[in-house]
């Protein structure tokens, strides 16, 4: 957020950083003169930067001591600020309510109010993404949702992450792609699929995904070069837009912060594998959400659903991931968010129309339970393991219910004592109609408690956050 502001107020930005590579820029440039801080930029010899006299800020490094949330600590501030792309930080900070005179007057409530933005945002995205590909309400109506009651995804989308303004961008160009491909052959929806593709380059390297995941979806269509570049063009422009800030702004630092970050500590594959039960975020409840939609992703593969873009978007951004997923930061797997919970929403169909007991067991044992604990069982001295038992009960005599509409009541008639013949009729009535309603009303009230768990649940988690079970909450 600092190195966005301050771009925005003199085209140089400056913030904090960890890495050695200004100072060593610094070092061997024997800059001497006096550097000060205004609060918001370094000065050289009393001159404010600003891009007309931008040689004399590459790089300046300075030592002050502030409170970023952890106390008073000795930070380093460089000038100017490379390490990444700052474009979401000027996004973040234009929800700063007044005019911050230091760092230090930033108020993090303040610039959390745009990633809020982002994640309604992202949520109507969501829904109109999920209408999009597959034509059915109730998918989107799904889809939304879960984004809107999973615990961890709730509240990893009110953090002032760069990879919660990726979000928005992936889903956008989903979109557009989706309109393109299905609906309208015009060039107006590449050119801003394009535009979105690029935005996503520049904000952070890992937006590459999104380019990866247009290339793919793209391919199958046999495009010309007219469409190609169409969408090609206006990507790698504003793709490369920092990056040819950065180069024209200070080179020799661009090309050692460049390969100080290629020899940054890689995990490999290993590191998605560790977050598998759940996305690493210290602190944060442990739910199902996530674990139920990556084991969706593989079963959609198998099933051949038509969701195929889904897919790519996924298997994009975990190409991605395993090769840029340096260290073990949990924001890295933010991206993976939407298409797990646009698989979801897929999947909750179809366990309302065509439900199997592995699906429902599935539900059950993962998002379900997940409500169910946080929004019920943590504040109660009831029975629990009795109630979740007799909740499992309900589930599987439901669905058992359900698929009594599969047998040949007619041939079973003469089993049925004479008393119990009107029966038949019953079950016979417009091909097991009763038996159809009778798992719609079932669904309907399980969407209705895990509607109330599920606020009840964040309301619970945000309310006891250091307080929480400890067995329950992701160390």
């Amino acid at each position: 957020v600092a190195a966005g502001y301050s771009f925005r107020k003199t085209g140089i930005p400056t913030a904090w950083s960890n890495l050695n590579s200004y100072k060593k820029i610094f070092d061997e440039k024997k800059i001497t003169g006096v550097i000060d801080f205004n609060n918001i930029n370094l000065t050289f010899n009393g001159q404010e930067p600003g891009l007309k006299n931008r040689k004399l800020f590459s790089p300046l490094v300075y030592v002050t001591n502030t409170d970023v949330g952890k106390g008073q600590e000795s930070i380093l501030l460089v000038q100017p600020f490379l390490d990444h792309s700052f474009f979401s930080g000027v996004f973040y900070s234009l929800w700063t309510k007044n005019q911050p005179t230091h760092f230090a007057d930033f108020v993090v409530g303040d610039f959390r109010q745009g990633a809020l933005f982002l994640g309604v945002l992202s949520g109507f995205l969501i829904f109109l993404s999920a209408f999009l590909l597959t034509k059915k309400w109730l998918v989107a109506f799904f889809s939304f949702f879960i984004w809107s009651l999973a615990p961890t995804y709730v509240l990893a989308s009110r953090y002032a992450l760069i990879e919660n303004l990726l979000i928005p961008l992936s889903l956008l160009t989903l979109i557009f792609l989706i309109v393109w491909q299905k609906y309208q052959k015009k060039l107006l929806w590449l050119i801003l699929a394009g535009l979105t593709t690029g935005l996503a380059l520049s904000v952070k390297e890992s937006g590459l995904f999104v380019l990866l995941m247009g290339i793919l979806i793209l391919i199958r269509e046999r495009l010309s070069w007219k469409k190609w570049l169409s969408y090609l063009e206006p990507s790698l422009v504003i793709g490369s837009s920092f990056y040819l800030y950065a180069l024209w702004l200070a080179p020799d630092l661009w090309k050692e912060l460049f390969f100080n970050q290629t020899g940054r500590i890689f995990f490999g594959p290993l590191n998605f594998l560790y977050a598998v039960a759940q996305i690493p975020f210290e602190g944060f409840p442990l739910d199902g959400f996530w674990l139920w939609g990556l084991i969706l992703i593989p079963l959609f593969f198998f099933r051949k659903e038509k969701i195929t873009p889904v897919l790519i978007g996924f298997l994009s951004y975990l190409l991605v991931f395993l090769i840029f997923g340096g260290q073990n930061y949990p924001w890295y797997y933010l991206p993976f968010v939407p298409f797990l919970v646009l698989a979801g929403g897929h999947e909750l169909h179809l366990l309302l129309t065509k439900p199997n007991l592995a699906s429902l067991l599935l539900f059950f044992l993962l998002p379900f339970s997940t409500v169910m604990f946080w929004g019920r069982t943590v504040y109660r001295e009831d029975n629990q393991v009795g109630f979740y038992r007799l909740t499992l009960a309900v589930f599987l005599l439901a669905f058992l219910w359900f698929k009594l509409k599969e047998i040949n009541w007619q041939k079973a008639k003469g089993k049925f004592p004479s008393k119990l013949r009107f029966l038949i009729k019953i079950f016979q009535f417009k091909e097991g109609l009763v038996f159809s309603w009778s798992w719609y009303a079932f669904f309907g009230v399980i969407l209705y408690f895990t509607y109330q768990w599920g606020g009840r649940s964040i309301q619970y988690i945000i309310a006891n956050w250091n307080h929480l079970p400890e067995l329950f909450f992701f160390k």
